[in-house]
């Protein structure tokens, strides 16, 4: 399994190298308060193909990674594997968003069982 960061429209360029090619694809994306459907139209082109898969948080309420990461893991869990004492989950985010890193580190060595959001999840399995 190869995790390449691509950004903007450059997602349907890595999709219409792999389409062809018979690559399997899992996209993973943010909803950004959008609904899930209006996301995965915007793949639609490829939703012919047995090797391209989609995956969108289904609440558009949680709009990105750290608010999914927060409601699947809870804000006293969260704060056990930061080191953190945020009282609000909102803090948590703020705080999350302009340390991606620092998070991702934490998440990848925490001893604490983390659950991923569903559609992560899905895209893992």
């Amino acid at each position: 399994m190869d995790v390449i960061n691509v950004r903007g429209l450059s997602f349907k360029r890595f999709l219409d190298i792999a389409m062809p090619l018979g690559t399997v694809v899992h996209v993973v994306t943010d909803n950004d308060g959008k609904d899930s459907g209006d996301v995965e139209g915007g793949y639609s082109a490829y939703a012919g193909a047995s090797n391209i898969f989609i995956h969108v948080g289904k609440d558009k309420d949680v709009p990105t990674l750290e608010p999914q990461l927060l409601k699947a893991n809870g804000l006293s869990k969260l704060n056990k594997v930061f080191g953190k004492s945020f009282a609000t989950g909102d803090d948590m985010v703020v705080w999350m968003k302009a340390n991606k890193t620092t998070c991702a580190l934490a998440l990848f060595e925490t001893g604490e069982s983390v659950a991923m959001p569903e559609y992560i999840a899905d895209a893992i399995a």
